[in-house]
């Protein structure tokens, strides 16, 4: 099976279960033609770090906008080195609680592996 025919059967299965999660950020992967496979059949390790390298650009860009709006460039620039930890801190985070999460949800719906899905 191709693997848009397999993100399709994946979306429907979400659609009938309430509990299967589909992402908006590998939403986005795929349009952008990246073939990811949705979270819930990754490894805990390969979450952490997709979901968190994403959370960790989102969250910069928007921190550091919205810093530079209130500060002008040299402040904000001088301020680079935090706002670059403090992105990746909060983006680590945010991933090891996903891989956690999206771990326990394919134990709860009992999912096969994503080359064996659909069953």
């Amino acid at each position: 099976m191709k693997f848009y025919d397999k993100i399709n059967a994946y979306k429907e299965l979400a659609k009938l279960e309430q509990n299967v999660p589909v992402p908006k950020l590998y939403s986005l992967l795929w349009k952008l033609g990246i073939k990811e496979p949705p979270p819930v059949f990754s490894s805990f390790i390969r979450n952490t770090i997709i979901i968190s390298v994403l959370f960790t650009l989102i969250e910069f860009t928007l921190t550091y906008l919205i810093v530079l709006l209130f500060l002008d460039e040299k402040q904000a620039t001088s301020l680079l080195v935090f706002w670059i930890g403090k992105s990746i801190l909060v983006g680590l985070l945010v991933g090891i609680g996903a891989g956690f999460s999206y771990k326990s949800k394919r134990k709860k719906l009992a999912l096969p592996n994503w080359e064996q899905f659909p069953r």
